[in-house]
């Protein structure tokens, strides 16, 4: 998925990468969080297919900015609430 630059919806479906009857994907904790001071802990679960939507991404969006907002070292470099639905215009 990462070689090529942008995929269409298609391209995306969930579908093609687990098919019926594969096991399920078991959550899993990211090695690389052991590089990072502190470790990692999610905070919030986010969906790529809704992202790429028109009617549900300003949400998502939304829901991405907010988590980043109230990290304080994130939410200086976050644009302005007023902006984030222009980025879907």
């Amino acid at each position: 998925l990462m070689s090529k630059f942008a995929h269409t919806r298609e391209e995306l479906d969930f579908d093609l990468y687990v098919k019926e009857g594969d096991a399920p994907i078991e959550p899993a904790y990211d090695p690389k969080c052991d590089l990072i001071t502190n470790g990692c802990e999610p905070v919030a679960i986010i969906s790529a297919d809704k992202l790429r939507d028109y009617d549900e991404g300003p949400a998502e969006t939304a829901a991405i900015a907010e988590v980043l907002m109230n990290d304080a070292r994130t939410g200086k470099y976050v644009i302005a609430k007023e902006a984030w639905d222009c980025i879907w215009e």
